[in-house]
C-alpha cells in the first residue's frame, strides 16, 4: 500500500512539470496572424474614389447633359406659359384696333412736326456759319490782295523800290531816288482824283514831275 502511494504520488509530480513545460512552450511560439484576423471584426469594403480622366470626363458629359435638359425644360415651360396668358386674354374688336391705329398717327403727326422744326433752327444755324465762313474768305482775300499790292513797291532808305516785268516775261528791278520837293496843292488835288494810291505815296515825297505809270 505504502508503494502505491508513493507511485502515484511521484507520477503526479513527473506530470506537473510536463504541464508547464507544455505552456511555456506554447507561450513561446508565435500565434499565427490567419487567428488575429480571425479575431478582428468583418467590415464591408470601401468605395475607392476614380480618378481616371475618362471617368471623370464621362461624368461632366452627363452633367452638362442634364443641365442642357433642366434649361430646355425651363424654356418650354417658360414659352407654355407665355401662350396660356395669350389664350386667357380677351380678343381685340375692330374699335381697339381703330384706337390703336389714331394714337399712332397722332404721335407720327407730332415726331413730324418736331423734326421739321428742328430741320429749320438747324438750316438756319447752317447758313448762319456758312455766312460767316465766306464772310471771313473774304476778309482774308482782301487782306491778302493788300499785302500783294504793298508788296510790289517799297520805300527804302529814300529810294522807292519796284519790280516790272517785260513782254518776254523778265523781270527788272527799279529803284528810284524819292526828292525832298513837295507838290504844290493844285497838283496834289489833282493826282487825289486820278490815281489815290499815287497821291498817297506822293504825300510821302515822290517826284512830281516825274510820269506816271501803271500797275497791270
Amino acid at each position: 500500500m505504502l508503494m502505491s502511494s508513493s507511485n502515484s504520488v511521484s507520477s503526479s509530480d513527473s506530470s506537473e512539470p510536463k504541464e508547464i513545460k507544455n505552456s511555456i512552450l506554447l507561450s513561446r511560439i508565435p500565434a499565427s496572424p490567419r487567428l488575429h484576423q480571425r479575431q478582428t471584426p468583418l467590415t464591408p469594403p470601401r468605395p475607392i474614389a476614380s480618378t481616371s480622366l475618362d471617368h471623370l470626363w464621362s461624368k461632366q458629359e452627363k452633367l452638362e447633359t442634364l443641365e442642357s435638359r433642366l434649361f430646355a425644360l425651363e424654356d418650354s415651360e417658360r414659352r407654355f406659359e407665355h401662350r396660356l396668358q395669350l389664350l386667357e386674354q380677351p380678343e381685340e374688336k375692330d374699335d381697339d384696333y381703330m384706337q390703336l391705329y389714331i394714337t399712332l398717327l397722332d404721335q407720327y403727326n407730332t415726331l413730324k412736326a418736331d423734326y421739321k422744326q428742328k430741320e429749320k433752327g438747324y438750316q438756319q444755324q447752317i447758313d448762319q456759319l456758312t455766312a460767316s465762313l465766306e464772310l471771313e474768305r473774304s476778309k482774308r482775300k482782301e487782306e491778302k490782295e493788300e499785302a500783294e499790292e504793298e508788296a510790289y513797291y517799297r520805300e527804302e532808305d529814300g529810294y522807292l523800290m519796284f519790280d516790272s516785268t517785260s513782254i518776254s516775261g523778265e523781270i527788272t528791278h527799279y529803284r528810284v531816288k524819292i526828292p525832298d520837293i513837295h507838290p504844290s496843292p493844285h497838283f496834289q488835288s489833282v493826282v487825289h482824283f486820278q490815281s489815290p494810291h499815287l497821291h498817297m505815296t506822293l504825300s510821302k515825297g515822290l517826284n512830281p514831275n516825274a510820269p506816271e505809270w501803271k500797275r497791270k
